[in-house]
């Protein structure tokens, strides 16, 4: 009779624990999957500026900073993410407070070079769906990552 009672009790504690411990174990990967998304966004916009703010030609012919393809491709390459072409937006801005006075694809696919001055920046901003994995939690964690990096450009003196 009390090895009965000791396996009752065993059943009721883990009856207990199990569910608890499932909902930590399942929480602890969402939050992994959400750290690594937001890690690939901010990789890849760190990356394509960083491109994007180099001096030389890129393979279309015009310089880094305005080779809008490539500064796609760039941010799209860096990460195993599957990023949307029309989720990474670039512009250029004269410094921190200042409005974005140019956008690629404005106008054709690259912008004037003229209007952008040596010491301006490329800004550029990658965004990407999350989604949960989990049904239960879909509602509260489904959103929008998002990572903007600005970098100054280096541009030959005209």
């Amino acid at each position: 009779m009390t090895q009965e009672k000791e396996r009752g009790a065993t059943m009721v504690e883990l009856a207990l624990a199990l569910p608890l411990t499932l909902i930590l174990l399942l929480g602890a990967v969402e939050a992994a999957r959400y750290v690594s998304l937001q890690q690939a966004v901010s990789t890849a916009s760190r990356e394509a500026a960083r491109y994007g703010s180099t001096t030389g030609m890129g393979a279309a012919g015009v310089p880094h900073y305005v080779d809008c393809g490539e500064i796609r491709d760039v941010a799209q390459d860096v990460t195993p993410v599957g990023l949307d072409p029309t989720a990474i937006e670039i512009g250029y801005d004269s410094g921190p407070a200042t409005a974005i006075g140019a956008w690629c694809n404005d106008v054709g696919p690259y912008p004037d070079p003229s209007l952008i001055a040596r010491g301006d920046r490329i800004v550029v901003t990658v965004s990407h769906p999350y989604e949960s994995a989990l049904p239960f939690l879909g509602d509260f964690l489904s959103g929008t990552v998002s990572a903007t990096d600005h970098r100054s450009i280096w541009k030959a003196e005209s």
